[in-house]
């Protein structure tokens, strides 16, 4: 069976930017089944639009699908994982710059504070995204200012324990 992988690209996002086009196209090299979908209304991100765009594009889930998110996108695969049913399982995800909490200079004016809002006062339930993936809660991958960075330098996985 051939591994699938699902990238999810962040607020403002797209899976023609940053370096979606560059990892999908790694992956495919590799032989993995690679799918970015254009999460709706990217720049209102919402989380059961998110959430359920994921699902569509998912299908059913097996041991041999795994999960890329970016930002705002880590949540929708945290989220999404929260819906599968007992005994589905993922292979496991990869969070980049994850966000889970935010300070007030991010949100720049009040239609953001609104559009965050929804994302930061839900509540993830941990206990059933990690019964549904190999995800450790111990290993998060960590880059800073994930588009200004050249790719070449740090296309390395850097795992960072907590």
């Amino acid at each position: 069976m051939s591994h699938r992988v699902f990238i999810v690209h962040g607020w403002y996002g797209s899976p023609h930017k940053d370096w979606i086009p560059w990892l999908k196209s790694e992956l495919e090299a590799r032989g993995f089944e690679v799918y970015a979908p254009e999460m709706p209304n990217p720049d209102k991100p919402n989380i059961a639009e998110w959430v359920h765009m994921l699902k569509m594009s998912v299908g059913k889930p097996d041991r041999n699908t795994f999960f890329v998110g970016h930002s705002i996108g880590c949540q929708t695969i945290l989220r999404f994982l929260e819906t599968l049913g007992e005994g589905e399982e993922t292979g496991g995800a990869v969070l980049v710059a994850p966000w889970l909490h935010l300070n007030t200079a991010a949100y720049r004016s009040q239609s953001r504070m609104d559009i965050a809002a929804p994302w930061l006062e839900t509540p993830i339930q941990w206990a059933k995204v990690l019964s549904h993936t190999k995800i450790s809660p111990r290993y998060f991958l960590t880059m800073i200012h994930t588009c200004r960075l050249p790719i070449q330098k740090y296309s390395r996985r850097s795992l960072v324990q907590t």
